[in-house]
Order: structure tokens, then sequence, then C-alpha cells
């Protein structure tokens, strides 16, 4: 298994759509951070600031990176590259060359492992340019950095916002992986993920007006729901038009939302062992 993902790696890594795909998060966040310096610094428009109230407000402002890896353009760049990491091997005619020589199932296993871990990687990586430019930015404003910040504190918030951008990506990966492996096509796996996408936010959008049990059979709600649980301590409230709300406990989104990832993961995995792939 570990010379299967290492295999993999060492393809994706060297991938083109890496860069346009994966890696453009913390290199088009590291330009847009440039350019704003550089218009700034040339416009004369960089004045003492003072320091947030708290240290916890300073640690908070630097998680908002975590809501762009979450939100819904983001999701579709990871549907389009799980698509091509997993419908690309039938259109390069290449899978007759590996599945032979290695279970089916670690195939399958090791390319969820390393676009997961690509992710992660990207999305740690903005994360560290985020924090690079706001000392960066404190040091050119002279402005003084709140005391009480602590290399805990900084973990532990940018974990917590992690969260539920690490299950919104498995669930995006497998909305791309499913279809990719299903249709043995990425760019049918890029159309359905991007539309899973899509269509999770017009749910969201419209979720007074449709049927309530249908709804909650849904991932949408249980992502927000989640997300308020880890971010303030409380449900989300889901208003109906009859009046009234719903509001579930973290414990059963959490479990709705696995049997979705767990469920497109054996989609693809079951469908991929029945293939003939010559």
């Amino acid at each position: 298994m570990l010379s299967t993902i290492a295999a993999e790696w060492v393809k994706l890594v060297r991938h083109r759509a890496t860069w346009g795909l994966v890696w453009i998060f913390p290199i088009g966040l590291t330009l847009l951070f440039l350019g704003f310096l550089a218009w700034e610094l040339g416009h004369g428009r960089l004045p003492h600031v003072g320091p947030p109230t708290t240290a916890g407000q300073w640690i908070f402002n630097t998680t908002f990176v975590w809501k762009l890896a979450g939100s819904g353009p983001a999701r579709c760049l990871i549907g389009a590259f799980t698509a091509l990491t997993f419908g690309g091997e039938y259109g390069w005619n290449t899978w007759k060359l590996i599945a032979p020589h290695r279970n089916r199932v670690a195939l399958i296993g090791a390319k969820y492992l390393v676009v997961l871990g690509l992710f992660l990687a990207a999305f740690v990586a903005m994360a560290v340019v985020t924090l690079v430019f706001s000392l960066v930015s404190a040091a050119l404003t002279h402005s003084p950095l709140p005391d009480g910040i602590t290399a805990g504190d900084l973990l532990a918030a940018h974990g917590k916002a992690a969260l539920p951008v690490l299950l919104s990506t498995l669930l995006t990966m497998g909305y791309g992986s499913a279809a990719a492996v299903v249709f043995r096509s990425s760019m049918a796996g890029t159309i359905t993920a991007v539309a899973a996408v899509i269509l999770e936010g017009l749910a969201g959008g419209f979720a007074s007006l449709l049927n309530r049990q249908f709804f909650l059979t849904l991932p949408t709600y249980h992502l927000d729901n989640l997300t308020a649980w880890i971010g303030t301590g409380r449900g989300h409230a889901l208003p109906s038009l009859a009046g009234g709300v719903t509001q579930w406990g973290w414990q059963p989104s959490l479990a709705v939302l696995a049997a979705w990832i767990a469920g497109l993961i054996a989609l693809a995995t079951s469908t991929f062992q029945r293939q003939d792939l010559n």
C-alpha cells in the first residue's frame, strides 16, 4: 500500500493540473497579498493601525482562509482535480497497465489519500501565507501585536476552522470520484461534482420551500449545522414556511455526512472492482 501511495504521489505532484487546481490556492493567495502590499505602498496607504482588541480577535482574523477553502468555487476546483485523478486513467487508457499489478482497492485508496493530502497541504500553506502576511503588515504599519498570542492558540483556532473544510473536501471528492469511475470520464466527474456543489447551494437557499424530510437527507444542512456547532457551539436553525425551526445536534449531522462520504467512496470502489479495464 505504501508503494502504491508513493507512486500516486509522485505522479500527481508532477502533473500540470496540480499547479492549476491545487497549488493555485497558496500561489494565488500569495500573489493577491503581494499585489495588495505593492498597491498600498505605491499609494502611501499603510498608516499606523492599532492592534485588534484581543489576541483572540487577531487570531480569528487569520482563519478566514479556511472559509475560502470551503467556498463553492474552491470546492469546484477540488471536484475537478479529483475527477481528473480518477477519470484521467480511463482517458489515458493507463488503468490496464496499473490494475493487473496492484490491488484495486489499494489503488482507489491511494488516490483518495494523495488527493486529500495535496489539498490539505495547499490549505495549510494558505494559512501559513496568511500568518506571514499578517506579521509583515503589522511590521510595515508599526502596529504592535496584541499580548497573549501563542502557537497553541493559533493551532487550536486553525484546527477548529479546518474541520468543516475537511468534511466538505471529502464530500466533494466523493462526488467527483464516484462520477468519474461510474462514467469512466474525468469530464463527467467534473460536471457532476460542480453541479452537486451548485445544487447544494441552491438547496440551502430554498430550504424552506423543500420537503423537510427530503431536505434533511441531503448533506447541505448537515454541513452547515456542523460548521455552526464547531464555530459557535450551537446548531444551525432551519426555518420552515409552516413556522418553527429544525435544529439537529452535531452527532446526527456528522452521521449523515459520514454516510454520504462513505457511500460515495463505496460506490466508486465497488464499481471499479467490477469494471473490465482492458
